[in-house]
C-alpha cells in the first residue's frame, strides 16, 4: 500500500482518492506515502533522540514545519497517546508498547487519518488515537 513493494496490478481508494497501481507516477507514489502512516510493532525510533524529538522529526522533515510548530504538535500527539510524561525519555528508556505508541505519534501523516497497523494487538492508547 505504501509502495514498499511494487504491486503488479490493482487500485485502492483512500479518503476519496483512487490510486491505480498499474499507472502510478513517481509523484503519485510520494503523495501516497505522505498520506499513509505505517506503524509496525517493532517501530524503530531514532535512538539518540528523545520521544518528543522523534515525533517532531517527520513534522519538520516531511511537512516542513518550524521547530516551534512541530514541538507544539508533537507535545499534543504524545499527550493524546498518554506519553506526556515520557517526552524527554530516549527509546532505551521506553517499553516496547511505549515505543510503538511513540512511533504512531511520529508518523508525519497522522492528520490524514489513514494509519496502517502491523501489530499483534493495539494498545488502548493507540485505539483511542486512531478513533479520533
Amino acid at each position: 500500500m505504501n509502495y514498499l513493494e511494487a504491486p503488479d496490478s490493482g487500485s485502492i481508494e483512500i479518503n476519496g482518492e483512487k490510486v491505480d497501481f498499474e499507472n502510478i507516477s513517481k509523484d503519485e507514489i510520494l503523495t501516497l506515502r505522505r498520506k499513509l502512516a505505517m506503524v509496525f510493532q517493532q517501530f524503530n525510533l531514532f535512538s539518540r533522540k528523545t520521544a518528543l524529538d522523534n515525533v517532531k522529526e517527520g513534522l519538520i522533515v516531511v511537512k516542513g514545519l518550524s521547530d516551534q510548530e512541530a514541538t507544539k504538535i508533537a507535545k499534543e500527539e504524545l499527550a493524546k497517546v498518554g506519553l506526556s510524561d515520557r517526552e524527554t525519555h530516549y527509546p532505551r528508556h521506553l517499553s516496547g508498547g511505549q515505543k510503538a505508541t511513540g512511533g504512531l505519534g511520529a508518523c508525519p501523516s497522522h492528520e490524514a487519518g489513514s494509519p496502517l497497523y502491523w501489530m499483534s494487538q493495539l494498545q488502548p492508547s493507540i485505539r483511542n488515537w486512531s478513533e479520533r
